[in-house]
């Protein structure tokens, strides 16, 4: 069925499934926005790309970027 194929297809074109193209779309938006950020924090940069839990927001964003997302806060001041 379409719905089964969809993921497959997604998967063969990108490399990987929609949840995780959307977590890395989301991780580079909230870097994107730590370096432009004037006066906000990591937790608020993490809430406005729907990350809750912070702790896993930080683990993914320094496991893809090799720095806390303070870290890249800090740079952008």
């Amino acid at each position: 069925s379409l719905h089964d194929a969809l993921p497959i297809c997604f998967k063969t074109y990108t490399g990987m499934s929609p949840a995780q193209w959307l977590r890395l779309r989301r991780l580079n938006g909230a870097r994107r926005e730590l370096l432009s950020s004037a006066g906000a924090t990591v937790a608020e940069v993490a809430m406005n790309w729907s990350f809750w839990h912070l702790g896993r927001f930080s683990n993914s964003y320094r496991a893809l970027f090799k720095e806390l997302p303070s870290a890249t806060l800090k740079r952008s001041l």
